[in-house]
């Protein structure tokens, strides 16, 4: 049975994500493939006999996480596909919106999904929280109350993800996200403000905070919308 294992050229940590992969017996057919650290590639490799089926590890330890990050799932230990949750506090940023830049535009308290699997991102989602409650799974979610936003999930449209060479760079997606340019799509009831349009909003919100009154419930806790 061969086996390929690809290292990225970018790897610069025993945390980093190798892809290992079965082949057919004449290596021209992918039967199964999934990601695992440097680190428990080499305890694989240690061994005398070894399986695809193997577990690498029965301990799954993470590498230290970005302050912003208050909780983490392994989805699929074999395809090595993990949740990450960023916490961002009420922020300010410069945005655009069909064309047009608004500046210094008030954003909610703010909790972001990324799914990534090794070294990429999948998908990302987020939802808002009132400014003063407290962090805990049974919190209520609110709206993210601008566009570009189905239901929780983004809408990357025809923009790409950003890169992710360590897992330091979980931080920066959230302003990654603000300067991507905001469109009218998914933007209907997502907010109380009671304004025309999102330009109306980003008129407004240009140097203050944003108001929690202006939130929208999703009537659902943070346990139920992210439950697995």
């Amino acid at each position: 049975m061969p086996i390929r294992i690809e290292i990225s050229d970018e790897i610069s940590h025993f945390s980093d994500y190798v892809t290992v992969k079965e082949l057919s017996s004449d290596g021209t057919v992918i039967n199964s493939e999934f990601s695992m650290t440097i680190d428990q590639l080499i305890v694989l490799l240690q061994r005398e006999k070894f399986s695809i089926d193997d577990e690498p590890e029965k301990v799954i330890e993470t590498p230290i996480l970005p302050p912003s990050v208050i909780k983490h799932v392994m989805v699929d230990r074999k395809e090595g596909t993990q949740d990450f949750f960023l916490h961002v506090p009420k922020k300010r940023w410069d945005v655009t919106y069909e064309g047009k830049r608004y500046f210094d535009v008030g954003f909610p308290r703010m909790v972001f999904r990324v799914r990534i699997k090794g070294n990429h991102f999948l998908t990302a989602n987020v939802v808002a929280l009132l400014e003063n409650e407290s962090l805990s799974d049974d919190m209520r979610v609110y709206k993210f109350p601008f566009g570009n936003v189905q239901s929780s999930t983004i809408c990357m449209g025809a923009n790409a993800f950003p890169s992710l060479k360590s897992i330091n760079d979980l931080e920066r997606f959230p302003a990654y996200f603000a300067a991507l340019p905001f469109s009218s799509d998914w933007y209907v009831n997502r907010n109380k403000a009671g304004m025309g349009g999102q330009d109306e909003m980003f008129e407004e919100l240009q140097g203050k905070d944003f108001p929690d009154e202006w939130l929208s419930s999703k009537e659902v806790t943070f346990a139920y919308q992210f439950k697995y």
